[in-house]
């Protein structure tokens, strides 16, 4: 190869070179602006370096706006905002002051923050800093020149909430019977921050209820392996771990952090509404109650299709709970194969409706792939079917009074 050629070769490589690190750096500070917040105030973050914006945009002192020190108590932080609040509330001045507008605009959003414990940590290490990776959150660390303390967690001042480590959250898996929450989150993780809320909220009403059911949470910046054992991919990721009827330990994952719809999907899937019908009480049961009855015919863990169902049938179960008019039962027929095969059951799981009264009258309805029903279908199939089972009744009762 020639010497010019070799020269403009190199010229070539190097500019290559200098402009892909540029662009590496120029994507390393887009990475790391921190748009959105939580502190309730309007902060605009715009697309320059990241050490201009700094400079340009000055973040709140939320201390300051209180009028508290750093280290204050959550009873001091709540008392010096009661005493502010009412002072600077828009019903106590006597003409509308923009300048007092805002200061009790300030107020609220420091309180927001500081009487949170999580937020407020949070804020004390990053600012108003929000973070969607691992990352973002270690870079704003070492700006501030802090390293990275994988202990500092959620819920440390609320005894309601347990701190799982590997050791005792095993422990509850294993010897834990009865059900329990556990919030997988990072504490770095912005949506985290968000649902820290709901959880306490959740720990607080079951404890009001006086519930047997357990609130816990881990934290996967500190136990990455307990959290990886337990396939947890993303955060937050609450689940919660039960014991089935059959003795065999399950999981559900919440698609909600709402904290009304958390209570609502705990107790839809820890107080089943699904009756156990044995062929020594269907009769009792079920031919002599005057509900309409919904018989579901399943069997054990071997069969994924009756597993995937019993779900989709629980909650089916306590979506239609209306005043015991509609009762729902589950017979399993590996324990009883005889039983079923005197209702013609040729496969699982097998749907049977009774309608109402005391002359029940069978209703099949077998068309259904069952295999891959939600729980949607399943009330769309009950609805539809229930006026052809109530008139049959009807037509059943009025025929005897004859």
């Amino acid at each position: 190869m020639e010497p010019m050629i070799i020269r403009e070769w190199i010229i070539c490589l190097l500019l290559l070179i200098v402009t892909t690190s540029s662009s590496f750096e120029y994507y390393y500070y887009e990475e790391e602006e921190d748009f959105g917040g939580y502190g309730g105030g309007n902060h605009h973050h715009s697309h320059h370096h990241y050490h201009q914006e700094e400079e340009q945009v000055a973040e709140p002192d939320y201390y300051a706006d209180l009028g508290i020190s750093k280290t204050a108590t959550a009873r001091e932080i709540k008392k010096k905002y009661r005493m502010l609040a009412l002072e600077l509330h828009p019903d106590k001045q006597k003409k509308h002051d923009l300048s007092v507008q805002e200061r009790f605009e300030k107020v609220q959003a420091a309180y927001e923050v500081l009487s949170n414990p999580e937020k407020r940590d949070a804020y004390d290490d990053t600012g108003l800093s929000t973070f969607t990776s691992r990352w973002d959150w270690v870079n704003a660390l070492q700006r501030r020149g802090k390293q990275v303390d994988s202990s500092k967690g959620f819920f440390k001042d609320l005894d309601l909430i347990t701190q799982f480590t590997p050791s005792n959250l095993n422990h509850f898996y294993h010897h834990q019977r009865d059900p329990f929450i556990v919030d997988f989150y990072a504490p770095w993780c912005s949506h985290c921050l968000d649902v820290a809320p709901a959880i306490r909220s959740v720990a607080i009403s079951l404890d009001a209820e006086n519930s047997n059911i357990k609130v816990g949470a881990v934290n996967c910046e500190q136990y990455g392996d307990l959290c990886g054992d337990f396939n947890i991919h993303s955060y937050p990721t609450l689940q919660i771990f039960y014991v089935d009827e059959d003795g065999n330990r399950q999981h559900d994952k919440s698609a909600s952090h709402n904290p009304e719809e958390l209570m609502q999907w705990i107790k839809r899937t820890t107080e089943s509404k699904v009756e156990i019908i044995t062929r020594h009480n269907f009769n009792q049961k079920v031919l002599r109650s005057s509900s309409l009855y919904i018989i579901s015919f399943t069997a054990g863990h071997w069969c994924g299709p009756c597993m995937r169902f019993r779900t989709s049938f629980k909650n089916a179960a306590f979506n239609m709970d209306v005043d015991g008019k509609v009762k729902f039962g589950q017979i399993n027929c590996d324990q009883d194969k005889r039983f079923c095969q005197e209702f013609d059951v040729g496969h699982y799981p097998y749907l049977i409706m009774y309608g109402s009264g005391n002359n029940k009258v069978k209703e099949k309805y077998i068309d259904l792939n069952i295999d891959h029903v939600s729980n949607g279908d399943i009330l769309n199939v009950i609805e539809r079917i229930l006026p052809i089972v109530i008139s049959s009744s009807s037509s059943a009762v009025e025929h005897n009074d004859l």
